[in-house]
């Protein structure tokens, strides 16, 4: 399955109760070809708003852990 068509499937997603009390499902971002990928827990509050992942204050302290190396 191309990463689009899962994109969408997670965008209309209805499978579970989540999606009741969600306010923007938070699929993923970046180079579909990267050698790693960063999996969180669950969205927080911030990610759920923007529909964007680590974009809280976890997201920030991820990028200076980042940007440290």
């Amino acid at each position: 399955m191309e990463i689009e068509s899962i994109r969408k499937e997670v965008l209309s997603c209805r499978k579970c109760e989540l999606w009741k009390t969600r306010t923007n499902p938070v699929f993923g971002e970046g180079n579909n070809n990267a050698e790693i990928m960063f999996v969180g827990e669950a969205p927080g509050f911030n990610e759920d708003k923007t529909g964007r992942p680590f974009c809280g204050k976890a997201g920030k302290i991820l990028d200076e852990l980042l940007c440290s190396y």
